[in-house]
C-alpha cells in the first residue's frame, strides 16, 4: 500500500495572504467583464492571472515534495480533492435549473456542455463547436466558462512527470522554452478571422500557466531574489499592477495583437506580481493586498467563479421583465450567496474530513457517474435545434425548390427594410420570371445579441429579438428549398452586446465577422447558397437633421459594417456579400440622406431621430414641371386608425387612414420649383396591449414603416 493512503484529515496548506489578494483581483475582473460593463472590457484577462498563481503555487509544491515517495499520487490526489467534488455537485444543479428557467433551451448541446465540463475538456468541446459559439437559438452555454479548469487540469496531467524527468537539470531554460513555443503557437493559430483555436487551446494558452511555472522555478533556484530591496519588489508591484490594470479596461479578446504578443505580456505581468507578493516584503502602499475583506473574497475565487457565470445567465432579461439594476443586484445576492455555501459545505469540510484517500477516490468516481448519468438522464428525450437548424442531414433530405420546376426560387429575409421592398421584390420577380419569398422579422436584426446605439447605450426592445427570429424562422417552409438566400436588413448594422461583451463597430469587426459567418451559415438551412447585403453608408445633412454635421456617428458605423460584410464571404460555403451602394446611391457611398424620386430613403437602413416622436420633416428637390407631391406611406399592422398631417412648403393636407396598410397624401405644389420642405405628423390608435404593443410609445416608428415622395407634372 502506498504510503500516502493513510487515515488522516485533510490538513489546509498555508496559505499566502497576498496570494489571495491576487485572486480577490482576478475573480472581480471576471465578474465585472461578465457583468457587462462597458468600463473592463478587457476583465476576462483576471483567468490568466489565475493560471499564473496556479502554475506558481502548483510547480513550487511539485518541487518541495520532489523526493517524497508518492508524491505523484499525492499531487493529483489533492488536486482532485480541490476541484472535482464542487464539479460535481454544480453540473447536475446547474442543468436542472436551465432546464426549468430557459424554455427555449436546446438540451442535447446543454448535455455535451456538462458532460466535457466534467471531464474537463470543455475547452476542447467549445473549439470543436467554434460554429454555433454565437448560438442565437440556445443561449449561452452555463458551462462555458469551465473552459479554463479543462485547461489546468489537461497541463497538470503531464506537467508533474515533465517537471521530475524531462527538465530537471536545466529547468528554467526549459520551462522559458516552453513559455515561448506556447507564444508563438498562440500568435500562429490567432490570426485571421476565427481565434477561438487559440483563444481555448491548451497548448496556447499554456503560456500563463508556464509563466507562473517559470517564477516558481525561478525562485527556488536564486538566492538573490530575497535580498532584493523593498523597494525594487513595491516599484515593481505597481508598475505591473497598473499595467494589467489598464488591459483590464483597453484589451479585447478579438484584437490581434493579443495573439501577438497581448496575452504573453499578461503572463509576464502576471508573473511579476507573483514574484513580488511572494517575497514578504510588500508592506506599505501595497498592504491592502492582505487586508482581510480582499482575502475574504480571495479565498473564495474558486467558488465565485464556478457559480457566477450560470446565475448571469440564467438571472437574465430574457426571463426576468426586470430593470437592469433589479437583474444586477439580483445576480450579485445569488453570486454572494451561492458561493459562500459551496466554500463553507464543500471545499472547508472537505478540509478536515477523516477519511483514507482510497475511500475519499472512490466515493469520488462514483459521485462523478452519478452526476454524468444524472445528466444525461434529465437532457433525454430533450428538444433539439429548431426544423430550421436541424443539421446537413435534414437539408439533404429537402428536394423541392420553386413550384414551378426550372424556375429560379429566391427567398429574402430580413426586417422592415425588407419590407418596405417586398411590392418592388415581387415585382422585379414577375418581370423576369423568378419565384420570390419575402420572410420579414419587423424591427429586429438577425444577429444575435442586443443593438447599441450611437451612445452606447442598449436598445431594450432588441431584448425581445432573438425570440422573435426563432419565431419568424420557425415557420419558414423549409420543405421547399430555395435556390438563393438573401439577407439584408439595416439593425444588423449596429454595434451590439453579445454573451455579455459589447463589440463595437470599427473596433470588434472580427467578433462581427465571426457572427455574420456564423448566421449566414444557419440560413443555409433555407437554400442552397446565400447573399449577404451589406447595409449603404449614409451620409447625413441638415436636410434631414436641422444643424446635423456632414458625416454623423451613425455613417461611420453603417460604412464600418458593410466593410465587415463583405470581408466577411467565404465562397467555399457558397456565402457571398453585395455592396448595393453603386446602384442605390448616386454617389456610390455614402448615400446621401435624399435620393430622387424617392427622398426618405429606407433602403439605407435610416430612421433618424424625428422617428422617435410624432413629427418628421425633410427636404426633396422636385425636378422642373413637378406639379403637385404625392407622399406615399406604410402604415404599421398594429395601428387601427392613423391620422395624418402633411404639409408642403406651408399647405397642410389631412389623412385619416383606418384599415389600409399602404396610402398615400397628394400635395399640390405651388410657387417656383425649387426645395421643398415636406412635415409629416402622425396620430395613431393602438392595438389591445395583449397584442404586444406598448400603449404608451406613441412614435412615428411605431406608426409608419416608410414614407417615400414621388414627384407629378400635370
Amino acid at each position: 500500500m502506498s504510503t500516502g493512503l493513510t487515515e488522516a484529515p485533510f490538513a489546509q496548506p498555508g496559505r499566502n495572504a497576498a496570494i489571495d489578494g491576487l485572486r480577490a483581483i482576478a475573480i472581480v475582473a471576471v465578474v465585472l467583464y461578465h457583468f457587462d460593463l462597458s468600463w473592463i472590457g478587457g476583465g476576462f484577462l483576471g483567468v490568466d492571472l489565475f493560471m499564473v498563481i496556479s502554475g506558481f503555487l502548483i510547480t513550487r509544491s511539485l518541487i518541495a515534495t520532489e523526493n517524497e515517495k508518492g508524491r505523484f499520487t499525492r499531487f493529483y490526489i489533492r488536486r482532485i480533492r480541490r476541484l472535482l467534488p464542487a464539479v460535481i455537485i454544480f453540473v447536475p444543479v446547474v442543468v436542472t435549473a436551465t432546464i426549468l428557467i430557459t424554455p427555449e433551451i436546446v438540451h442535447t448541446p446543454l448535455r455535451f456542455d456538462a458532460l466535457w465540463s466534467m471531464a474537463y475538456g470543455a475547452n476542447w468541446r467549445f473549439i470543436a463547436t467554434s460554429a454555433s459559439y454565437f448560438d442565437t437559438v440556445a443561449p449561452p452555454s452555463p458551462f462555458r466558462h469551465l473552459w479554463s479548469l479543462g485547461i489546468e487540469e489537461q497541463f497538470y496531467a503531464v506537467w508533474p512527470v515533465a517537471l521530475h524527468l524531462f527538465i530537471r537539470r536545466k529547468r528554467l531554460l526549459a520551462v522559458l522554452g516552453l513559455f515561448i513555443v506556447s507564444a508563438v503557437l498562440m500568435a500562429s493559430l490567432g490570426g485571421g478571422s476565427d481565434p477561438f483555436r487559440a483563444y481555448f487551446g491548451t497548448d496556447t494558452r499554456a503560456q500563463a500557466l508556464l509563466a507562473g511555472c517559470l517564477v516558481a522555478v525561478w525562485t527556488t533556484q536564486r538566492e538573490s531574489v530575497s535580498t532584493w530591496n523593498n523597494r525594487g519588489h513595491a516599484a515593481t508591484f505597481w508598475v505591473a499592477l497598473l499595467a494589467l490594470m489598464s488591459l483590464f479596461v483597453l484589451a479585447d479578446a478579438t484584437d490581434d495583437w493579443m495573439y501577438r504578443g497581448g496575452f504573453s505580456a499578461v503572463a509576464v505581468l502576471g508573473g511579476c506580481l507573483v514574484w513580488v507578493a511572494t517575497a514578504g516584503s510588500l508592506g506599505g502602499s501595497a498592504g491592502w493586498l492582505s487586508h482581510p475583506l480582499v482575502t475574504f473574497v480571495g479565498r473564495r475565487s474558486y467558488s465565485i467563479y464556478l457559480w457566477h457565470w450560470p446565475i448571469i445567465t440564467l438571472v437574465n432579461r430574457r426571463y426576468l421583465d426586470w430593470n437592469s439594476s433589479a437583474i444586477h443586484v439580483t445576480r450579485i445576492v445569488l453570486i454572494l450567496v451561492i458561493s459562500e455555501a459551496s466554500y463553507r459545505l464543500i471545499e472547508e469540510r472537505l478540509r478536515t474530513i477523516r477519511i483514507t484517500e482510497r475511500r475519499y477516490l472512490s466515493a469520488v468516481i462514483a459521485g462523478t457517474a452519478a452526476a454524468g448519468l444524472l445528466t444525461i438522464g434529465m437532457t433525454a428525450g430533450a428538444r433539439s435545434l429548431p426544423a430550421y437548424l436541424a443539421g446537413d442531414r435534414d437539408v439533404e433530405a429537402i428536394t423541392g425548390g420553386s413550384d414551378n420546376p426550372g424556375r429560379l426560387f429566391v427567398r429574402v429575409i430580413g426586417d422592415s427594410v425588407v419590407e418596405s421592398l417586398k411590392p418592388g421584390f415581387e415585382q422585379a420577380a414577375t418581370e423576369i420570371g423568378v419565384d420570390i419569398e419575402v420572410v420579414v422579422i419587423s424591427g429586429c436584426g438577425l444577429l444575435p445579441g442586443q443593438t447599441m446605439g450611437d451612445n452606447g447605450d442598449i436598445y431594450a426592445p432588441s431584448a425581445d429579438c432573438a425570440k422573435a427570429v426563432e419565431s419568424v424562422l420557425s415557420t419558414v417552409n423549409v420543405s421547399r428549398r430555395a435556390d438563393l438566400v438573401v439577407w439584408m436588413d439595416a439593425w444588423d448594422a449596429q454595434s451590439r452586446v453579445v454573451d455579455g461583451r459589447r463589440l463595437v463597430i470599427g473596433t470588434n469587426d472580427r467578433a462581427l465577422v465571426r457572427l455574420i459567418r456564423a448566421k449566414a451559415k444557419e440560413l443555409k438551412m433555407f437554400g442552397g447558397k446565400v447573399v449577404v447585403v451589406a447595409t449603404p453608408e449614409r451620409a447625413f445633412t441638415s436636410a434631414i437633421i436641422p444643424g446635423a454635421p456632414e458625416g454623423r456617428e451613425k455613417a461611420r458605423f453603417a460604412g464600418a459594417i458593410r466593410n465587415v460584410m463583405i470581408a466577411g464571404r467565404t465562397a467555399d460555403d457558397d456565402i457571398y456579400s453585395l455592396d448595393p451602394s453603386e446602384f442605390v446611391c448616386e454617389s456610390k457611398s455614402p448615400c446621401p440622406d435624399t435620393m430622387q424620386p424617392i427622398d426618405f430613403a429606407h433602403a439605407t437602413g435610416y430612421w433618424h431621430d424625428g422617428w422617435a416622436g410624432t413629427t418628421v420633416e425633410f427636404e426633396c428637390t422636385p425636378p422642373a414641371g413637378t406639379k403637385h407631391i404625392r407622399v406615399i406611406f406604410e402604415k404599421t399592422p398594429h395601428i387601427d386608425n392613423l391620422l395624418v398631417f402633411v404639409t408642403v412648403n406651408g399647405l397642410t393636407i389631412r389623412r385619416q387612414v383606418m384599415a389600409s396598410e399602404v396610402f398615400f397624401v397628394d400635395v399640390p405644389l405651388t410657387g417656383e420649383p425649387g426645395t421643398a420642405v415636406i412635415s409629416v405628423v402622425a396620430e395613431g390608435a393602438f392595438v389591445p396591449k395583449d397584442q404586444g404593443i406598448n400603449d404608451d410609445t406613441r412614435t412615428l416608428s411605431y406608426m409608419l414603416r416608410g414614407v417615400e415622395a414621388r414627384f407629378a407634372g400635370e
